[in-house]
């Protein structure tokens, strides 16, 4: 995943891998090796940073939206990348925003002591048996947001947890689908001020 920073005067791209052991940046084909691998260090307070030239950045400066600042640009019809969308999550928390999605009931089956609910669409649905639900995002494996891979959502009340399905979409067609769907998908900021120790915002 992409992350920005300040290094300068110049706001620089560095991508971070999955493994967390180095940040790689893109120098330009006109060197013999384009990519400049940086290996992550930790320093005497267990802040992860890295090393590029003679700067120190901690990595968690990274250049970052407030939530309001994301679900005003998604309102307005701006770009929003997956990875800006998931460095806002990191920041500032899973539960720093929520979405609401227009979705069906469950149809419900008991089988003995269990219970099972199945989610299902036909043609003949109509506008009436949708209902706008606010769902939270959870943390789940390969459902973080440090992953840029999938979100995993749930119901926030727990009441609606066995009557509303649960939601995982791939982050890009997440991104994709409340930009494009305004009339099914809503997205909310729960979070107004700028974190705290945070020094540095997008321009």
């Amino acid at each position: 995943m992409y992350f920005k920073y300040n290094v300068g005067n110049e706001v620089k791209d560095f991508f971070y891998h999955k493994l967390g052991t180095t940040m790689s940046y893109y120098r330009g084909e006109g060197f013999d090796e384009p990519w400049l691998e940086i290996p992550m260090q930790t320093d005497e307070n267990g802040n992860q940073i890295f090393i590029y030239g003679d700067t120190i950045i901690m990595f968690d400066d990274y250049l970052c939206y407030t939530p309001q600042e994301l679900v005003e640009k998604i309102q307005n019809g701006e770009s929003v990348r997956s990875e800006e969308f998931c460095q806002v999550l990191m920041r500032y928390g899973l539960d720093s925003i929520s979405i609401l999605e227009k979705v069906k009931k469950m149809d419900v089956f008991n089988f003995g002591g269990f219970c099972v609910g199945f989610e299902s669409h036909s043609s003949a649905d109509k506008d009436e048996d949708f209902d706008w639900v606010e769902y939270e995002f959870v943390s789940e494996y390969l459902c973080e947001p440090k992953d840029n891979y999938k979100f995993y959502l749930l119901p926030k009340d727990d009441t609606m947890k066995s009557i509303y399905p649960s939601r995982r979409y791939y982050t890009c067609d997440f991104v994709s689908l409340i930009a494009a769907r305004p009339d099914m998908f809503q997205v909310r900021a729960n979070v107004s001020e700028i974190a705290e120790g945070v020094r540095y915002q997008i321009p």
